[in-house]
């Protein structure tokens, strides 16, 4: 460790400015922060400044700031070693990751941490751990933000019922007034574009058609067309296609209210650390005849009742088939799940991918259920006429799953308390770690969400099994987990599919354009000789 009043500290300046603060671009707040640092950081000779990191119009409860971003690389970069604040709530007012950060991360790597107005300086003594007022400070920064946020939202609401537009882009088809922020103009280029799938659902054109007829004339999706024109918009990471028109984006913009001349808005929940959820349909905030009408209300109202019409027939048929092999399928194309569409009483399957952008993005790779169930079932029998001995795997099965759960719920009672807890232990570092590589951009945040829920999930198991030592033997059940097996048991082959069969039996089936099917078992393929 550096001592402190005898080394020169490579100094990183971090300041912050929320929206709520202010929305200059250098406002007095920023220049008071920085004049606060750099007159401390004069009145020692200790502090050599490398940089300044300055957020303007961030809110601290994310870390999802371009500059507290660059300012972590560059700290694992080791091109500074010291950071100084104002206070905490300009670094983080997330409680949690603001300990992560400053109580295990920066300690680890040496770094020095000072928030001047809070007298807190990591490297004099006094252990974050081991001071109270620390995390309390931490604490209450959060309940701040949190505050504010109630009562921002509550401004916004009250905006929101006057039908002044709040939101961030406005939906396709309109602008901002240059003169109103507040107030919505019509953008006659993308309102021509409405229009048009308006006129053509009501000739009868299905929404899959028309959003194919968009793609061929090279008619930018709302998305990429935002994204042209509006250097603020970012399109979502999630699009696989997000220059082509899909018949989600059609269907959304027959049912757009907006598009009548009311303002459409609350539909979705959010709050401080939480993620954007959709609204019910009854919470949305709706004030008619807040800007002018793209669509008359008389067209509106026909397409509604056809869509209307549509749904109804799907969920009123009677005797539907059951699309069993939902969630099996996988396009052996493009990876992209296969969906299912009904015709009449039967059901097929195409790519998902085809289904939403066309011909420019994949082949449909149809399959019909009833092909694809004659299919499975042939194989199926295949195998199942091939097993010698039906009691023998049924006992061969029954003693692997006794063992299985036994060794799940009864560790080996000497050590096992001592080594589920060592384990419990690495997998929490693990979680750790695979936050600093977030941090430092080594993973993708839907990596790390899925790293993390897969950790949760074994820590889960292992604290069940630390439980199971303290409990008396389990008893089998006989084949209550195989039904498959109590199948075989009792007529010795599989006449019929259902959901059940397929889960217990298939995980997964690859269908190629060319009707090739390549379908992987769960069950061990060795005992079917």
């Amino acid at each position: 460790m550096k001592d402190i009043n005898n080394q020169k500290w490579q100094t990183g300046l971090y300041i912050r400015l929320s929206k709520e603060d202010g929305d200059k671009p250098e406002s007095n707040s920023i220049t008071n922060q920085r004049k606060i640092l750099k007159d401390f950081i004069s009145s020692s000779e200790q502090f050599y400044l490398v940089k300044e990191y300055i957020d303007d119009g961030y809110s601290g409860t994310s870390t999802d700031r371009p500059a507290f971003q660059q300012m972590l690389m560059d700290i694992r970069r080791r091109h500074i070693d010291c950071i100084i604040v104002k206070d905490l709530s300009r670094f983080c007012r997330d409680h949690i990751l603001a300990g992560l950060l400053i109580e295990r991360e920066f300690i680890s790597l040496n770094i020095r941490f000072i928030a001047v107005l809070d007298n807190y300086d990591s490297m004099k003594g006094n252990n974050p751990a081991d001071d109270l007022l620390f995390p309390v400070k931490n604490i209450l920064n959060e309940l701040y933000s949190k505050d504010l946020s109630r009562k921002i939202k509550k401004t916004y609401t009250t905006r929101q019922k006057e039908g002044a537009y709040m939101g961030s882009f406005p939906c396709y088809g309109y602008l901002r007034d240059p003169s109103d922020k507040h107030r919505l103009i019509i953008d006659e280029y993308a309102a021509g574009i409405v229009k048009k799938i308006f006129n053509m659902y009501l000739s009868g054109t299905s929404m899959r058609k028309i959003a194919e007829a968009l793609n061929d004339e090279n008619i930018l999706s709302p998305a990429e067309y935002k994204s042209r024109n509006d250097s603020s918009y970012q399109i979502s990471r999630h699009l696989t296609a997000p220059f082509l028109w899909s018949r989600c984006a059609i269907s959304e913009t027959l049912r757009n209210e907006m598009y009548i001349g009311n303002m459409v808005q609350g539909k979705t929940i959010s709050g401080v650390h939480q993620r954007k959820r959709r609204a019910p349909r009854s919470q949305y905030i709706i004030v008619p005849g807040t800007h002018e009408a793209i669509i008359d209300k008389e067209s509106f109202c026909k397409v509604q009742k056809l869509l209307s019409a549509n749904i109804r027939c799907s969920q009123t048929a009677e005797q539907r088939p059951e699309a069993i092999f939902s969630g099996f399928l996988r396009c052996g194309d493009c990876g992209m799940a296969l969906t299912q569409y009904r015709q009449k009483n039967n059901i097929a399957y195409r790519c998902s991918r085809y289904a939403r952008y066309g011909t420019n993005a994949c082949s449909s790779h149809y399959i019909s259920q009833n092909h694809l169930s004659q299919i499975i079932l042939s194989d199926l029998k295949s195998l199942l006429d091939n097993i010698k001995n039906i009691e023998k795997l049924i006992e061969d099965q029954k003693n692997v799953r006794s063992a299985q759960i036994y060794s799940q719920s009864r560790p080996d009672p000497a050590a096992g308390a001592a080594s589920i807890i060592s384990e419990i232990s690495k997998k929490q570092n693990r979680k750790l770690q695979a936050y600093a590589d977030y941090q430092d951009g080594l993973l993708k945040k839907e990596d790390y969400l899925l790293f993390c829920d897969n950790c949760n999930k074994d820590i889960l198991l292992l604290e069940q099994k630390k439980e199971a030592l303290a409990m008396p033997e389990l008893q089998v059940p006989e084949n209550q987990e195989l039904p498959w097996i109590n199948r075989l048991q009792q007529s010795g082959r599989i006449d019929r599919l259902d959901q059940e069969i397929l889960y217990e039996m298939i995980d997964k089936i690859t269908v190629y354009q060319d009707k090739t099917l390549v379908i992987r078992y769960r069950f061990n393929e060795e005992a079917l000789s």
